[in-house]
Formats: C-alpha cells, sequence, structure tokens
C-alpha cells in the first residue's frame, strides 16, 4: 500500500520549539542516533551557536492520520567554494559540533524520505522554500539506513552525488577488564601512566571528583571553564576559546542532560588544585567523551592522559556501558587507547546549477585527473632518503 505524506517545511525557532515532543519521539526511533540530535541539544546550540546559519527543518507525516513519520533537522549556510558563494543544505552543528549526525530522525523509511527530499527539490526553487545548491553529509556511516534511499533519490532526480572518505571516528568497547586492557596497550602506556602520576602526586595527593547531578554538574563546568583558560586550546583559541557563546551552549546542554542523569563531569585535582576536567555524555548503553581540557602548567605530568585513564577504568568497573564514543576524528591522543574506529564519508547531493557544474568539474573531473597525471608530469614529491 502506498502512503500518502504531508511535507512541512519549518523556518523559525518559535515555530520549532512547538515540535520539542515530536521531535524527541522520533530521535527515540532512530538507530544510531547521539545525543547530538536530541531536541535538547538542538535547543542549546541553535539559542547560543547558529552563526548565519538559516533554520531549515523538514517535517513528514502520514496524510491519513497526521502521524509523525520524519524529521530532516538541516540548516542552510552560504559558504565558498573556488571562490563562489554556494548555498550548502546540512545537518544542524555542521561542520564544528558534528558527531556522526543523522540526516533524517524517525522510522526506516525511504517512502517518506523521498518525500522530504522531493520537497526540498521542488521547493527549492520557489520564493517560500530554502534555496539551495548542495547537500552535504559529515562523518556517514554505513548504519545510516538513509543512504540508498539518497543514491536512489539522486538517480530518479538526476543529481549528482558524490561520497569522499573522511576521517575514521574511534571508540572503544568498555565490557572488558581495565587491567587486562591496559597490559593489552602495551607496557610503555601503563609505564607513563605510573611515571605521570608520581610527578603530578608531588603537587597533592590525586583525587577524581565525578559530579552528575544538575547543582554539581554546573559547579564543575565552572571549574572546568577555569582550567581551561590556562590549556593549550586557550591559547590556540579552540574549544571554549571560540566565545561565550560556546560556554552558555555547552552549559545548557549539559544542564539539559543532567536532569535527565545523562551527563557527567570528571575533575582530577592534585591536593587542592583542579588540574584536568572532563565531560561525559550518555546516552542508553553508550558514554560519549565530549570535552577534555587540561592546565598547561602540569604538561610534565600529563593531566589530560591520567584523567583519560581514570575515566575508563572506571567505567570498565562500572560495567554500565556498552562503548566510549571518543567524539570525531581518530587523533594520536585517542589513538593510544583503542584501535577500533567507524569509518565515515563525506557525501554530497549536488543541484544542476552553474556554479556547481563548475565545482562539479573541478573537483571530481580536473583535480582527479591531475592527481593521476602527476608522476607522467613529473610532480610527484621526491622520497625522503
Amino acid at each position: 500500500m502506498n502512503h500518502a505524506y504531508r511535507v512541512t517545511l519549518i523556518k523559525d525557532f518559535a515555530e520549532a520549539r512547538r515540535l520539542a515532543a515530536v521531535w524527541d519521539a522520533l530521535y527515540e526511533r532512530t538507530t544510531g542516533a547521539t545525543p547530538w540530535q536530541s531536541w535538547h541539544w538542538f535547543e542549546a546550540w541553535w539559542t547560543s551557536m547558529r552563526g548565519d546559519a538559516a533554520l531549515c527543518l523538514v517535517l513528514v507525516e502520514d496524510e491519513t492520520d497526521g502521524s509523525p513519520v520524519l524529521l530532516l533537522p538541516l540548516q542552510r549556510r552560504i559558504d565558498r567554494m573556488l571562490g563562489l558563494p554556494v548555498r550548502i543544505l546540512e545537518p544542524l552543528g555542521m561542520p564544528d559540533e558534528i558527531n556522526r549526525p543523522r540526516l533524517a530522525l524517525g522510522e526506516c523509511s525511504p517512502a517518506a524520505l523521498f518525500a522530504a527530499l522531493a520537497a526540498l527539490q521542488d521547493k527549492g526553487s520557489a520564493t517560500r522554500g530554502p534555496g539551495w545548491d548542495m547537500l552535504r553529509l559529515d562523518e556517514v556511516t554505513t548504519e545510516d539506513w538513509a543512504t540508498e534511499p539518497l543514491k536512489a533519490f539522486s538517480r530518479r532526480r538526476n543529481l549528482g552525488l558524490h561520497c569522499v572518505t573522511q576521517h575514521p571516528c574511534p571508540y572503544l568497547d568498555l565490557r572488558q577488564d581495565w587491567d587486562t586492557f591496559l597490559a593489552g596497550r602495551g607496557k610503555k602506556l601503563a609505564k607513563n601512566l605510573r611515571a605521570a602520576a608520581r610527578r603530578l602526586e608531588t603537587s597533592g595527593p590525586l583525587a577524581l571528583q565525578v559530579a552528575q547531578t544538575p547543582a554539581e554538574i554546573d559547579e564543575g563546568f565552572t571549574t572546568l571553564l577555569s582550567i581551561h583558560e590556562c590549556s593549550w586550546k586557550q591559547q590556540a583559541g579552540i574549544g571554549f576559546a571560540r566565545g561565550e557563546g560556546y560556554a552558555a551552549y555547552y552549559r545548557r546542554f549539559l544542564s539539559a542532560m543532567a536532569v535527565q542523569g545523562r551527563a557527567r563531569l570528571l575533575v582530577l585535582k592534585a591536593g587542592e588544585v583542579a588540574v584536568a576536567a572532563a565531560i561525559g555524555v550518555t546516552d542508553g548503553r553508550d558514554y560519549y567523551g565530549a570535552q577534555i581540557v587540561h592546565d598547561s602548567r602540569y604538561d610534565q605530568c600529563s593531566p589530560g592522559t591520567l584523567l583519560e585513564a581514570m575515566e575508563l577504568e572506571a567505567l570498565m568497573r562500572e560495567q554500565r556501558f556498552r562503548y566510549y564514543d571518543f567524539f570525531g576524528a581518530a587523533l594520536n591522543n585517542k589513538r593510544r587507547w583503542t584501535d577500533t574506529c567507524r569509518n565515515t564519508e563525506r557525501w554530497l547531493l549536488i543541484r544542476a546549477t552553474p556554479v556547481t557544474q563548475l565545482i562539479r568539474a573541478y573537483y571530481f573531473a580536473f583535480k582527479p585527473s591531475v592527481q593521476r597525471l602527476r608522476p607522467y608530469l613529473g610532480l610527484t614529491r621526491p622520497r625522503a632518503s
């Protein structure tokens, strides 16, 4: 039986607020969704961090009974490629605050997704719709059911679709014994942890404080911000150094998670001094290591690494969670703990406009051809001797 769907485009935040219950109901039905696609995350992020992004939510309802089926939580931004302005549709929070975003929240319904994408394409050319040139999805994994319908839609509507390899996202299975796990990571890591602990203990006995209630989380977050001011991230202008809006967004998000019992904030102290702090967010049986900072004045004591070790040891002994998600790309500091990663891709669904035709020709025809010809043109880099 073919279903008929009603598709609504929502561009106003006040109207989006009325979707809070619907949003979270669809979120709970989404396989592989992370807390960074929940209503509480969206409300916190949009209020403080939206910048120049324009809201573009696509709600799909069953026309028979009016029940919500899918929600596409999107934003529209103007990006520049080859120096040209490109209208980008992308999941909320991209590209800076992504954690394997989902194109669609709700049940696995290719027909409903087709209806949503068709509305985006058709109304995108009308004055009332969100004009766009490219739909961009980052950190796409094989577990996202929407990828196959997206391929089929691109073929049916004669749209360009390109998939580009992106970074791997590391995770760790917590269902193991800590001592066995640490021994398996090599003698050097265990030795370095012992040496770091001895060095840090010269400043006072080590203590790990774990905040979980809303009041504890709020107090711990203030401590984390004070540590951040003495961290390399502050000097590099990243993390909470991005501005007051970023701190306000995270405080609001953590507060909402803490009310649900889904947030933790860990502080490592040497004596009376807080030297490192980390934020964790939970979702069912998964634990997300969202942020970590340490005081750069204690670099020789590796307080960040010590805090990571204490956090992972506590989680393995707790045996409540299945996976530790390291949030983002597999950087070296994450690789020390795990060899398991989810491979991800960037997907681009491209409409045929003069600008996008030029971009496609450059990035997907010209550049690959030059790369293939480099050895013959004498453009290969010499190998190091």
